[in-house]
C-alpha cells in the first residue's frame, strides 16, 4: 500500500486547492537540497528529485534517457489526438472534388449550382455548433473521452457521406461532420497544452493546423484518381484509430488534478515526461497553478522565485 509521509499530504493538498483556482494559499516546502536549501531559494525546476534512473534534466526532472522517453509520449499522444483532425482536413477539401463529379451528367446526385454552393458551406454551420459544445465536453468528461466522443460524428458523417443517395443525404452529412469538425477544435487543444511541457509545446500544437492541411490536400490528391464515393473511406476510418490506440492517449493530468483525482494525475505526468513521482508533484502543482494564471507570463511566476543575495 502507498504511504506518504505529512509533506506528500500537504503537496497533495495544495495540488487540489491550485486546480480548484485557490492560488493564495501558502505552499509547503517542496524539496530539499543537499546543501540544506530549499526549493523557496532556487528555481523549482532545478533543485526537484531526479527521474528514478538518475541524472538531472532541468525540464523533466530526468535524464537524458527519462527525457527522451517523456517526450516520444508525449510526441505519440499529441499525434493521435489530431487524427480528428485530418479528417477534418479530408472534409474541409472535399466539396472541392464532390461538387464537379456531381455536376456531370452521368451523375447519380445531380445539382444545380446553387445546390453545390449549401453542400460547401453546410458543414460550417454544423462547426459552429461543434465550436460550443467542445469545450463543455471535455471539461465534464475529460480530454480522452471527449477525443473520442468528437471522432463520433467524423465518422458517422463520411459514412452518411458514402452511402447517400438524395442531395438531403448530403446535406445532413456534411452538416454532422461539421460538428466534429468544430468540436475538436477547443478538445485537442486544450489536451495538447496540457500534456506537454513548454519547450515541447509550441511544436506539439502546430500538429492541429498540420494535421488540417495535410488532410486537405490529401484529399484533392485522392478526388483527382478516384471518384467522391471513394474519397469518403479515408475520411470514415482514420476517426476511428484513436478507439484502437485508446490505452496510448493519457488523460490530461490537469483534467484530473481538477477532479480530485491527484493520484492518477501524478501517475500520468510520471509516464508523459519520464520523471519519478516526487518530481510529478512538483510539476502537477506548477501545471495547476500556470492554468489558473490569466497570462503566460504565469508559469514563470510559479517556477521561480527570484532571491537576491
Amino acid at each position: 500500500m502507498e504511504t506518504f509521509n505529512s509533506e506528500d499530504l500537504e503537496t497533495k493538498d495544495l495540488i487540489q486547492n491550485s486546480a480548484a483556482g485557490d492560488l493564495t494559499a501558502d505552499a509547503p516546502p517542496m524539496a530539499t537540497v543537499d546543501n540544506g536549501e530549499t526549493a523557496a531559494e532556487k528555481p523549482l525546476l532545478a533543485v526537484a528529485e531526479n527521474c528514478a534512473s538518475g541524472g538531472g534534466d532541468v525540464e523533466t526532472g530526468g535524464n537524458g534517457a527519462c527525457r527522451s522517453a517523456g517526450v516520444w509520449r508525449m510526441v505519440l499522444a499529441a499525434v493521435i489526438a489530431n487524427l480528428p483532425n485530418l479528417s477534418a482536413g479530408l472534409s474541409m477539401g472535399f466539396s472541392a472534388i464532390l461538387i464537379p463529379q456531381l455536376q456531370r451528367p452521368d451523375s447519380d446526385i445531380p445539382i444545380t449550382l446553387e445546390q453545390g454552393s449549401w453542400i460547401a458551406s453546410l458543414f460550417v454551420i454544423g462547426d459552429l455548433l461543434g465550436c460550443t459544445i467542445g469545450g463543455p465536453l471535455a471539461e465534464r468528461f475529460g480530454r480522452r473521452i471527449a477525443i473520442l466522443v468528437d471522432c463520433l460524428p467524423l465518422a458517422v458523417g463520411w459514412i452518411l457521406t458514402l452511402e447517400a443517395t438524395t442531395l438531403e443525404h448530403l446535406y445532413i452529412a456534411r452538416a454532422i461532420t461539421g460538428v466534429g469538425i468544430g468540436a475538436g477544435v477547443p478538445i485537442v487543444s486544450m489536451y495538447v497544452r496540457e500534456i506537454s511541457t513548454p519547450s515541447l509545446r509550441g511544436s506539439l500544437v502546430i500538429l492541429m493546423p498540420a494535421a488540417a492541411n495535410s488532410g486537405n490536400l490529401f484529399m484533392y490528391i485522392l478526388g483527382y484518381f478516384m471518384s467522391w464515393r471513394l474519397t469518403c473511406i479515408p475520411g470514415s476510418v482514420i476517426p476511428l484509430i484513436p478507439f484502437l490506440m485508446f490505452a496510448l492517449l493519457p488523460e490530461s493530468p490537469v483534467w484530473l488534478a481538477k477532479r480530485g483525482r491527484t493520484k492518477e494525475a501524478i501517475e500520468n505526468i510520471s509516464i508523459l515526461r519520464g520523471v519519478d513521482h516526487k518530481m510529478a508533484e512538483s510539476i502537477l502543482l506548477m501545471d495547476t497553478q500556470a492554468s489558473n494564471t490569466p497570462d503566460n507570463s504565469g508559469i514563470r511566476n510559479v517556477c521561480y522565485i527570484d532571491v537576491q543575495g
